[in-house]
Protein backbone atom coordinates (compact mmCIF):
# COMPACT_ATOMS: atom_id res chain seq x y z
CA UNK A 1 0.00 0.00 0.00
CA UNK A 2 1.60 3.17 -1.20
CA UNK A 3 -0.14 5.18 1.61
CA UNK A 4 -0.11 2.81 4.17
CA UNK A 5 0.11 4.70 8.01
CA UNK A 6 -0.28 7.80 5.87
CA UNK A 7 -2.62 10.54 7.42
CA UNK A 8 -4.70 12.55 4.75
CA UNK A 9 -6.84 15.90 4.52
CA UNK A 10 -9.00 16.65 1.23
CA UNK A 11 -10.98 19.48 0.47
CA UNK A 12 -14.03 18.95 -1.30
CA UNK A 13 -13.97 15.66 -0.46
CA UNK A 14 -17.74 14.31 -1.09
CA UNK A 15 -18.73 14.73 -4.85
CA UNK A 16 -17.09 14.28 -8.34
CA UNK A 17 -12.61 13.75 -7.82
CA UNK A 18 -12.70 14.46 -4.27
CA UNK A 19 -14.64 11.65 -3.55
CA UNK A 20 -12.36 9.19 -6.12
CA UNK A 21 -9.58 11.04 -4.17
CA UNK A 22 -10.95 9.70 -0.76
CA UNK A 23 -11.75 6.60 -2.36
CA UNK A 24 -7.99 5.51 -3.83
CA UNK A 25 -6.44 7.03 -0.61
CA UNK A 26 -8.67 4.87 1.82
CA UNK A 27 -7.84 2.07 -0.58
CA UNK A 28 -3.90 2.75 -0.34
CA UNK A 29 -4.16 2.39 4.15
CA UNK A 30 -4.42 6.27 4.41
CA UNK A 31 -6.74 7.67 7.21
CA UNK A 32 -8.86 10.28 5.73
CA UNK A 33 -10.20 13.57 6.66
CA UNK A 34 -12.60 15.11 3.82
CA UNK A 35 -14.54 18.01 4.06
CA UNK A 36 -17.44 19.13 2.56
CA UNK A 37 -19.90 22.55 2.07
CA UNK A 38 -23.41 20.81 2.35
CA UNK A 39 -25.16 17.75 1.53
CA UNK A 40 -24.14 16.06 5.09
CA UNK A 41 -26.53 12.96 4.32
CA UNK A 42 -24.13 12.50 1.20
CA UNK A 43 -21.10 12.61 3.75
CA UNK A 44 -22.56 10.21 6.14
CA UNK A 45 -23.34 7.95 3.46
CA UNK A 46 -19.44 7.71 2.13
CA UNK A 47 -18.80 7.30 5.64
CA UNK A 48 -20.99 4.33 6.32
CA UNK A 49 -19.70 3.14 2.40
CA UNK A 50 -16.01 3.34 3.66
CA UNK A 51 -16.91 1.56 6.78
CA UNK A 52 -13.90 0.02 8.56
CA UNK A 53 -11.65 2.87 7.13
CA UNK A 54 -10.17 5.49 9.15
CA UNK A 55 -12.52 7.99 7.04
CA UNK A 56 -14.26 10.96 9.08
CA UNK A 57 -16.09 14.24 7.37
CA UNK A 58 -15.92 18.04 8.34
CA UNK A 59 -18.34 20.40 7.63
CA UNK A 60 -16.59 23.76 6.47
CA UNK A 61 -16.09 26.58 4.53
CA UNK A 62 -12.63 26.42 3.49
CA UNK A 63 -12.56 30.11 2.15
CA UNK A 64 -13.22 31.45 5.66
CA UNK A 65 -10.42 31.11 8.31
CA UNK A 66 -11.83 30.18 11.79
CA UNK A 67 -13.66 27.33 9.55
CA UNK A 68 -9.98 26.49 8.54
CA UNK A 69 -9.02 26.70 12.06
CA UNK A 70 -10.95 24.30 13.22
CA UNK A 71 -10.86 21.76 10.69
CA UNK A 72 -6.94 21.53 11.47
CA UNK A 73 -7.57 21.16 14.57
CA UNK A 74 -10.38 17.84 13.98
CA UNK A 75 -8.00 16.84 11.95
CA UNK A 76 -5.28 16.86 14.62
CA UNK A 77 -7.53 15.55 16.81
CA UNK A 78 -8.67 12.46 14.67
CA UNK A 79 -5.46 11.50 13.35
CA UNK A 80 -2.68 12.98 15.41
CA UNK A 81 -0.75 14.44 12.21
CA UNK A 82 -1.59 15.62 8.46
CA UNK A 83 1.06 13.95 6.00
CA UNK A 84 -1.22 15.34 2.76
CA UNK A 85 -2.74 18.08 2.12
CA UNK A 86 -5.29 18.00 -0.85
CA UNK A 87 -6.67 21.28 -2.26
CA UNK A 88 -9.76 20.38 -4.41
CA UNK A 89 -12.35 22.48 -3.10
CA UNK A 90 -13.30 24.89 -6.18
CA UNK A 91 -15.96 26.57 -8.10
CA UNK A 92 -16.70 27.73 -11.57
CA UNK A 93 -17.69 31.10 -13.11
CA UNK A 94 -19.47 30.11 -16.40
CA UNK A 95 -17.09 31.16 -18.35
CA UNK A 96 -18.24 35.11 -17.63
CA UNK A 97 -15.87 38.22 -19.19
CA UNK A 98 -14.99 40.74 -16.98
CA UNK A 99 -18.19 42.72 -17.80
CA UNK A 100 -20.37 40.01 -16.74
CA UNK A 101 -19.18 39.27 -13.80
CA UNK A 102 -20.61 41.16 -10.71
CA UNK A 103 -18.00 41.54 -8.30
CA UNK A 104 -20.10 39.26 -5.51
CA UNK A 105 -18.90 36.03 -7.88
CA UNK A 106 -15.58 37.54 -7.93
CA UNK A 107 -15.08 37.06 -4.73
CA UNK A 108 -17.10 33.90 -4.25
CA UNK A 109 -14.96 32.20 -6.67
CA UNK A 110 -11.38 34.26 -5.73
CA UNK A 111 -12.06 32.96 -2.29
CA UNK A 112 -12.90 29.45 -2.59
CA UNK A 113 -10.11 28.50 -5.59
CA UNK A 114 -7.54 30.61 -4.40
CA UNK A 115 -7.71 31.66 -0.29
CA UNK A 116 -8.76 28.46 0.63
CA UNK A 117 -5.53 27.10 -0.79
CA UNK A 118 -3.67 30.01 1.23
CA UNK A 119 -5.65 28.95 4.03
CA UNK A 120 -5.33 25.48 4.64
CA UNK A 121 -1.35 25.76 3.69
CA UNK A 122 -1.38 28.44 6.10
CA UNK A 123 -2.44 26.36 8.66
CA UNK A 124 -1.24 23.07 7.89
CA UNK A 125 1.69 23.73 7.08
CA UNK A 126 3.04 24.05 10.79
CA UNK A 127 2.06 20.99 12.37
CA UNK A 128 4.36 19.35 9.04
CA UNK A 129 7.23 21.38 9.88
CA UNK A 130 6.82 20.23 13.49
CA UNK A 131 6.43 16.76 12.36
CA UNK A 132 9.34 16.28 9.93
CA UNK A 133 7.51 17.56 6.34
CA UNK A 134 4.35 16.83 4.31
CA UNK A 135 3.20 16.65 1.25
CA UNK A 136 0.62 19.19 -0.06
CA UNK A 137 -1.43 18.94 -3.81
CA UNK A 138 -3.41 21.67 -5.40
CA UNK A 139 -5.75 21.02 -8.02
CA UNK A 140 -5.07 24.18 -10.02
CA UNK A 141 -6.94 23.74 -13.73
CA UNK A 142 -6.14 23.57 -17.81
CA UNK A 143 -7.69 27.54 -17.75
CA UNK A 144 -3.65 28.27 -16.57
CA UNK A 145 -2.75 27.32 -20.08
CA UNK A 146 -6.10 27.17 -22.14
CA UNK A 147 -8.06 30.10 -21.48
CA UNK A 148 -11.04 28.56 -23.23
CA UNK A 149 -11.71 26.45 -19.87
CA UNK A 150 -13.59 28.98 -17.55
CA UNK A 151 -13.86 32.81 -17.20
CA UNK A 152 -12.60 36.15 -15.45
CA UNK A 153 -12.52 34.61 -12.47
CA UNK A 154 -12.07 31.11 -12.46
CA UNK A 155 -8.73 31.31 -14.91
CA UNK A 156 -7.29 34.01 -12.50
CA UNK A 157 -8.42 31.84 -9.17
CA UNK A 158 -6.49 28.79 -10.86
CA UNK A 159 -3.15 30.92 -11.44
CA UNK A 160 -3.10 32.06 -7.91
CA UNK A 161 -3.40 28.68 -6.67
CA UNK A 162 -0.82 27.72 -9.26
CA UNK A 163 1.15 30.38 -8.04
CA UNK A 164 0.79 29.74 -4.85
CA UNK A 165 2.28 26.10 -4.95
CA UNK A 166 5.42 27.00 -6.42
CA UNK A 167 6.04 29.67 -3.69
CA UNK A 168 5.55 26.99 -1.04
CA UNK A 169 7.90 24.64 -2.73
CA UNK A 170 10.57 27.54 -2.87
CA UNK A 171 10.13 28.73 0.47
CA UNK A 172 9.76 25.34 2.43
CA UNK A 173 10.72 22.57 -0.04
CA UNK A 174 14.42 22.54 1.86
CA UNK A 175 12.29 21.99 5.44
CA UNK A 176 10.36 18.43 4.27
CA UNK A 177 7.45 19.86 2.61
CA UNK A 178 6.67 18.76 -1.21
CA UNK A 179 4.05 20.64 -3.11
CA UNK A 180 3.00 20.69 -6.49
CA UNK A 181 -0.28 21.30 -8.41
CA UNK A 182 -2.41 19.36 -10.97
CA UNK A 183 -4.15 20.77 -13.78
CA UNK A 184 -6.60 18.79 -14.92
CA UNK A 185 -9.44 19.11 -17.95
CA UNK A 186 -13.02 18.17 -17.72
CA UNK A 187 -13.74 15.06 -15.95
CA UNK A 188 -17.12 13.02 -16.63
CA UNK A 189 -19.21 13.64 -13.07
CA UNK A 190 -22.60 14.48 -12.01
CA UNK A 191 -21.96 18.26 -12.34
CA UNK A 192 -20.59 18.32 -15.61
CA UNK A 193 -23.09 15.56 -17.34
CA UNK A 194 -25.21 18.13 -18.58
CA UNK A 195 -22.24 20.46 -20.14
CA UNK A 196 -20.75 16.98 -21.70
CA UNK A 197 -24.22 15.88 -23.12
CA UNK A 198 -25.01 19.44 -25.04
CA UNK A 199 -24.51 19.89 -28.35
CA UNK A 200 -24.75 23.60 -28.20
CA UNK A 201 -22.00 23.75 -24.84
CA UNK A 202 -17.99 24.22 -25.39
CA UNK A 203 -17.48 20.80 -23.64
CA UNK A 204 -19.20 18.97 -25.54
CA UNK A 205 -17.44 20.24 -28.67
CA UNK A 206 -14.05 19.91 -27.09
CA UNK A 207 -14.08 16.54 -26.20
CA UNK A 208 -14.01 15.64 -30.21
CA UNK A 209 -11.23 18.09 -30.39
CA UNK A 210 -8.53 16.58 -27.85
CA UNK A 211 -6.23 14.54 -28.36
CA UNK A 212 -7.77 11.70 -26.26
CA UNK A 213 -11.28 12.26 -27.74
CA UNK A 214 -13.03 12.12 -24.72
CA UNK A 215 -13.13 13.62 -21.09
CA UNK A 216 -10.99 12.11 -18.49
CA UNK A 217 -12.03 9.90 -15.43
CA UNK A 218 -12.19 11.27 -11.88
CA UNK A 219 -10.16 8.07 -10.99
CA UNK A 220 -7.91 8.93 -13.23
CA UNK A 221 -7.20 12.00 -12.40
CA UNK A 222 -7.18 10.71 -8.46
CA UNK A 223 -4.39 8.55 -9.97
CA UNK A 224 -2.21 11.51 -10.47
CA UNK A 225 -2.86 12.82 -7.20
CA UNK A 226 -1.95 9.46 -5.69
CA UNK A 227 1.50 9.58 -7.24
CA UNK A 228 2.33 13.29 -6.32
CA UNK A 229 1.23 12.50 -2.48
CA UNK A 230 3.37 9.26 -2.03
CA UNK A 231 6.91 9.20 -2.44
CA UNK A 232 7.53 8.24 -5.74
CA UNK A 233 7.31 11.84 -6.64
CA UNK A 234 9.85 13.01 -4.57
CA UNK A 235 12.27 14.95 -6.75
CA UNK A 236 9.03 16.63 -8.02
CA UNK A 237 8.30 20.37 -6.47
CA UNK A 238 6.28 23.21 -7.46
CA UNK A 239 5.49 21.31 -10.72
CA UNK A 240 2.21 22.46 -12.15
CA UNK A 241 1.13 18.86 -14.07
CA UNK A 242 -0.99 18.92 -17.06
CA UNK A 243 -3.76 15.90 -17.19
CA UNK A 244 -5.86 17.35 -19.52
CA UNK A 245 -6.32 14.95 -22.62
CA UNK A 246 -4.31 17.45 -24.70
CA UNK A 247 -6.80 20.41 -23.98
CA UNK A 248 -3.85 22.27 -24.03
CA UNK A 249 -2.50 21.37 -27.10
CA UNK A 250 -5.09 23.34 -29.30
Amino acid sequence: MKLLNKTALITGGSAGLGYAVVKRFLEEGASVVFTYRSGREKAEAMIKEFEGCNVYGFQADVSKSEEVRALIDFAMEKMGRIDILVNNAGVFDKRKNILELSEDEWDTVMDTNGKSVFLTCKYSIPHMLEQGGGTIVNVASVATWSLNAGGTAYCASKYVCQALTRRIAKDFGRMGIKCNCINPGTMETKLTKASIDNPDDLIHQMADRIAAGRWAQPEEVANLILFLSNSESDFMQGSPVLIDGGWSLL
